[in-house]
């Protein structure tokens, strides 16, 4: 079931560096920037001692909308990366941390259009400026990849992963598969907003809400057709091509683009919702909330619009702490439209809810 609670080519293998080199071949299949170089080489491997690319900016003119912000385009904090990322984090991920609510509930005001029949599948393009905050708060510390695996900007995201591959990769790259409390965080930020983006659905900002293609299940089952078909179903967009989909930590395409697998604690690995499950919506007409969890699927599921990301523990923090009794989060002020960003580069941000 599709829940959202209060309110290519991979070939199975049993060594975890060949399922990693496969995705990564997929992943950068046919993808360049939109601008190829000239020796249509592909982007360099990330080094280990990197660090990581800049952020894009929310005023960028590569953006395909108006550099002047709107009204719920992006949360009042802005956009930043924790200054804490490179001592705590690998190259290529950001560091996340603050206070995390368990539910949330979110009331839509706007919904659009009618829902897919075949999934029921519900959309909203305008969230009401409340929300209301159930369960224990506890404060999150840990690090996730800015981009969808491969995690390299400019590089079309893998697809056609299992969620079994999906672990086998992270864990040879020295990280494991995202918790979803931990990937919804790292979406909706300190002041839990529906998408990274702020209240209101931007398929202009995420790669969101294109018209699906209908696929061939007995070609994508194929080990001879399933090449071609993913090519035929692809859309795709290279990681960091739309500069406005990025969130309050810095995460870039956590609503759209392609579903990502993470492991949800309060799944059943025999019942539905299970424990595996998608994360984020893919570039179809999906929810592409930060709190909706998509967990029909089994382990062994793999589908041409569904790839991950990893985590990993920050270094010499608690990677979860549980808040003292008693303990509130901030009521959330109502929404204002963010300051123009200046023509200098802005200054990092934090932004934790805990300091609002």
């Amino acid at each position: 079931m599709i829940r959202d609670r209060w309110g290519g080519l991979v070939v199975t293998v049993g060594v975890a560096a060949m399922v990693a080199g496969a995705l990564r071949h997929l992943g950068s299949r046919g993808e360049a920037p939109r601008a190829p170089s000239a020796s249509g080489t592909r982007s360099p491997a990330r080094s280990p001692s990197s660090a990581p690319p800049p952020l894009p900016s929310v005023s960028s003119s590569s953006s395909r909308a108006a550099a002047s912000p709107r009204e719920g385009d992006a949360p009042p904090d802005g956009v930043g990366i924790h200054p804490e990322t490179p001592s705590r984090c690998d190259a290529g991920m950001v560091y996340v941390t603050g206070i995390h609510c368990p539910y949330v509930a979110h009331r839509c005001d706007e919904e659009l259009g009618p829902p897919r029949a075949e999934s029921r599948v519900r959309r909203c393009a305008r969230f009401r400026d409340v929300s209301i905050c159930g369960g224990g708060p506890v404060r999150l510390s840990f690090c996730i990849d800015r981009f969808e695996y491969p995690n390299l900007p400019g590089v079309r995201p893998a697809v056609m992963a299992s969620y079994r591959d999906a672990k086998r990769v992270c864990r040879a790259e020295g990280k494991r598969l995202c918790e979803a409390e931990e990937w919804r965080f790292a979406c909706e930020g300190p002041l839990r907003w529906p998408y990274p983006t702020g209240r209101i659905r931007d398929a202009e900002a995420c790669h969101l809400d294109r018209v699906p293609r209908a696929p061939d299940r007995a070609a994508l089952r194929s080990s001879f057709e399933t090449a071609g078909e993913v090519a035929r179903l692809d859309q795709r967009r290279p990681s960091g091509a739309d500069p406005r989909c990025v969130s309050p930590f810095g995460v870039v395409d956590a609503s759209g683009n392609v579903a990502e697998w993470v492991h949800d604690q309060e799944g059943d690995p025999h019942d539905v919702p299970r424990v595996t499950a998608l994360a984020g919506g893919d570039w179809e007409r999906s929810p592409g909330t930060c709190r909706t969890l998509d967990g029909r699927h089994g382990a062994g599921h793999r589908s041409h619009t569904s790839g991950f990301r990893c985590c990993s523990d920050a270094r010499g923090v608690s990677p979860r702490q549980r808040m003292p009794p008693g303990f509130r989060l901030p009521v959330r002020r109502p929404l204002q439209a963010p300051p123009v960003a200046p023509a200098a580069a802005p200054a990092v941000q934090n932004g934790n809810a805990e300091r609002p």
